[in-house]
């Protein structure tokens, strides 16, 4: 879960459009602040919620 913004609404669709989650698209920013092993386990994490979701027959942006 992350803040929605109005402002940041247009962003958000793009992203749905090309098929980015959030984070990737904040890699750099995320990674300067958590570190690179601190975003290296977030993509393994989403990894295995894609595994779960896809089991589960729900769509999920890779």
């Amino acid at each position: 879960n992350y803040h929605q913004w109005e402002i940041c609404a247009p962003a958000c669709t793009l992203g749905e459009q090309l098929g980015v989650p959030a984070f990737r698209f904040l890699k750099d920013s995320l990674t300067r602040v958590y570190g690179a092993d601190w975003y290296a386990e977030l993509e393994v994490i989403y990894g295995e919620w894609c595994k779960q979701k896809e089991a589960a027959g729900k769509k999920v942006v890779k």
